[in-house]
């Protein structure tokens, strides 16, 4: 009985003894002397940066004998970073305190937990110039094509074009074929207010006969009063016939530059006739406002 009790004791001490040694273990980068290698303080005096080694895991930090908070360390204990106080130029005492590890006190460490350095800190001049500017970089890769946006509102409605015109074109005594207009292949055409624009046509007339053998026959193209409102054109009619035809008839064909009117709208063209002298176009339409068998083309202007 007693062997086994003096064994059972022996393992309960070599216990104890592994538990105490594993417990009293030092805390990573707590061994070996505190050194402060070199401190400084950023251009806007905001953070102090040391260097050095041993500084461990949570060191305490003092400037004139005043401690600094939020102090932070690096994985490594070598570099501390801590926010500057706001001070003016000189010299102060900088000094680092590592805690001590678990299971000892200030007398294990003899003095190896403090480190001790005077800091300079100079006054802030002036900022300088800016420098050149440097050189551009390459060119990024193009990026992934973006999303389709939402569509649109839908736009304002467009002015109408001018009508398509079945009607004939004989009158007195004339008809007119093949009508063009500012150049165009059709008998119709868009044009700005106060625009010159062309009508270029055949004709063919079978003269004034027994009904007035002597008389100056003047046929004219001009334009109507406006479509819809009845607003007159207000501009001239040249004739392409000033002449005697007695018996006789005529084929040729004609290109005369109509202005167009001011006011927005449609206008037809159309042919008139008069028996003077001479031309008197110069009013528009010697008749008045045409009738569907006057009318050659037309012109909406806007």
């Amino acid at each position: 009985m007693k062997r086994v009790s003096v064994f059972s004791t022996a393992v309960a001490v070599a216990v104890l003894c592994a538990f105490v040694t594993v417990s009293a273990r030092p805390d990573r980068h707590d061994d070996g002397p505190l050194r402060i290698l070199s401190a400084s303080v950023s251009a806007s005096q905001s953070t102090l940066t040391v260097a050095g080694s041993g500084f461990g895991a949570s060191p305490a930090v003092y400037l004139d004998g005043v401690a600094l908070g939020s102090v932070t360390v690096n994985g490594t204990g070598t570099m501390i970073t801590v926010p500057m106080p706001t001070l003016g130029p000189g010299s102060y005492d900088l000094v680092v305190v590592r805690r001590a590890g678990r299971g000892r006190d200030d007398r294990d460490d003899e003095g190896h937990r403090v480190g001790d350095f005077v800091l300079t800190v100079g006054a802030v001049g002036p900022q300088g110039p800016q420098g050149p500017q440097g050189p551009q970089g390459q060119t990024g890769a193009t990026g992934m094509m973006g999303l389709q946006g939402p569509a649109g509102a839908t736009g304002p409605q467009g002015p109408a074009g001018a009508p398509t015109l079945t009607v004939g074109a004989c009158f007195a005594g004339a008809c007119v074929t093949n009508t063009q207009v500012n150049g165009g292949t059709t008998n119709q055409a868009h044009v700005a207010p106060g625009a010159s624009f062309t009508v270029s046509f055949d004709y063919s007339t079978v003269g004034t006969g027994s009904y007035c053998p002597g008389c100056v026959v003047q046929y004219y193209v001009g334009l109507s009063p406006e479509a819809t409102t009845g607003t007159p054109a207000g501009t001239s009619a040249p004739c392409f016939i000033n002449t005697v035809f007695g018996g006789g008839s005529e084929v040729g064909s004609a290109t005369e530059t109509l202005t167009a009117p001011s006011t927005p709208g449609i206008y037809y063209i159309a042919i008139d006739r008069s028996l003077q002298y001479s031309c008197i176009g110069s009013g528009g339409l010697p008749d008045g406002p045409p009738s569907n068998n006057q009318i050659i083309g037309a012109v909406y202007v806007q």
